[in-house]
């Protein structure tokens, strides 16, 4: 029997039973797209994490932090040293961990926090991040305006491509997660008013300015209790803590992406730590600089 044969055999029997044989093509195809899909699916979200490991550094980046809290003595215990001191991450950290075998570069980072306010607008800014600027240069991160400031110059800013999205409208307390409208802000060309003493920005719009009012009481002939007046506590009233200084600090870019482009840099604002460095000797000049070893005398 010839193969023509055989195959005009095989179509005439599936001809017989055209419903049997659509439903047999059908659930062939439909396992086969599946698998495809399923696929297709595991391999992007594969070049997907891969890509987000790369941006993040990738598996040989470490980054290492000072063990317990700023002010704390959790750190310092539990490595069974008495000085608070031990604990910071210091130059001789970095001369340290830099001496470990296969350690190719060591880095510090200083997170700061600061308040940041043009016009009506205001924002807490809690990701901010200062590093040699040689470092940063290295990161190759695209901009979508400016670039990063040249050695030696005053303290600028460079803002990620989401840190809009934190300012507050003190007008009416509007924020874009509530709004979904960005704050009408041009980080390069607007005034922004940081303040970095942040513990003191908060105790004077904490104080009330109000008199602190006591009441004086005293026993009556027949054993009770009589209110003779109220009056202030210490004479006077309690003013708030005067306002900290704001400073100018302008932008010297803006790295690229939407609003909806997470990157590793979105929420957070650069600077050069030597610039922050010597912004931080003005700011706190008689003061101890937040989240830094003390030394004995505080």
């Amino acid at each position: 029997m010839r193969f023509t044969d055989k195959f005009g055999m095989a179509f005439g029997s599936l001809m017989k039973r055209k419903l049997r044989t659509f439903l047999t093509i059908l659930g062939v195809m439909i396992g086969i797209s599946s698998i495809i899909i399923m696929l297709g699916l595991g391999e992007g979200m594969k070049q997907e994490s891969m890509k987000m490991i790369e941006e993040y550094g990738g598996l040989r980046t470490v980054e290492v932090r000072e063990g317990g809290q700023p002010g704390s003595d959790q750190s310092s215990k539990s490595n069974g040293s008495s000085d608070p001191l031990d604990t910071k991450l210091t130059d001789n950290t970095i001369e340290t961990i830099s001496s470990i075998p296969h350690v190719e570069q060591v880095y510090p980072i200083l997170e700061f926090q600061a308040i940041i306010q043009t016009g009506a607008y205001m924002s807490s800014l809690y990701g901010g991040r200062a590093m040699p600027l040689d470092v940063l240069r290295d990161m190759n991160w695209e901009f979508a305006e400016g670039g990063w400031p040249n050695e030696g110059e005053e303290l600028q800013f460079v803002y990620g491509n989401m840190v809009l999205q934190d300012f507050q409208d003190l007008r009416g307390n509007a924020i874009y997660w509530s709004t979904g409208k960005l704050p009408d802000i041009d980080l390069m060309n607007d005034k922004m008013f940081t303040v970095f003493d942040v513990e003191a920005y908060e105790a004077s719009k904490g104080g009330s300015g109000q008199s602190s009012e006591t009441a004086v009481a005293v026993a009556g002939s027949d054993g009770g209790v009589v209110i003779t007046g109220t009056g202030s506590a210490d004479g006077g009233s309690q003013q708030a803590p005067q306002a900290p200084k704001k400073y100018i600090v302008p932008a010297a870019g803006v790295l690229a992406g939407d609003q909806d482009d997470y990157k590793e840099y979105s929420w957070n604002t650069y600077c050069d730590i030597e610039a922050l460095e010597r912004m931080f000797k003005k700011v706190f000049k008689n003061k101890p600089i937040p989240g830094q070893p003390l030394r004995k005398n505080g």
